[in-house]
């Protein structure tokens, strides 16, 4: 069991949503007296600082960066343990289509990422505060089997790592 329900280590200054984001999660901790639960950084920490934050935590909140897409805390934080909270803060062209996530056909991430938008943020904390304790041990148990596919050079995932996560689409329409 990790000590922290949700922590978010970004650098506020660098987006206004994620200073949004921050504030407003802060606010619901204060008043549903939940503060205890949260663990926030306004400043990027150092990797050994931001691991053992990850490690502490059940989810982590990933706002998206500089674009649409991921950013390196969102698989820094499957790669600990740590589920994501990814929050889709970009404020410019919203058209540019659904998030494709990398290795669908490998991987349910509907059961390892909470993604919301920018106006559900309000509601995250009660929502987490509310998950049944089943259904969190259902996905850090489905990411503890999955993990492998995320990883590079690892000996111990070869062939169940992430290259062969990439060459498994070419091989099928290939062979």
């Amino acid at each position: 069991k990790r000590p922290t329900l949700l922590a978010m280590n970004v650098n506020v200054r660098r987006s206004s949503a994620r200073s949004e984001i921050a504030n407003t999660v802060l606010k619901a901790a204060t008043a549903l007296n939940a503060t205890r639960a949260v663990s926030f950084t306004s400043t990027m920490v150092n990797p050994r600082e931001a691991v053992a934050l990850a490690n502490a935590s059940t989810f982590c909140l990933c706002p998206t960066g500089d674009s649409k897409g991921f950013t390196a805390r969102f698989y820094f934080s499957l790669l600990t343990g740590c589920l994501p909270v990814r929050i889709d803060g970009w404020r410019r062209d919203t058209a540019l289509g659904p998030v494709a996530y990398p290795f669908p056909e490998l991987l349910n991430w509907s059961r390892l990422v909470i993604d919301i938008s920018m106006k559900e943020v309000p509601t995250l904390l009660p929502r987490l505060l509310a998950m049944p304790t089943r259904e969190i041990e259902s996905r850090q148990a489905y990411l503890r089997r999955v993990v492998h596919w995320l990883h590079y050079d690892r000996p111990e995932y070869a062939g169940r790592d992430a290259a062969a996560a990439l060459v498994r689409p070419i091989e099928k329409r290939v062979l």
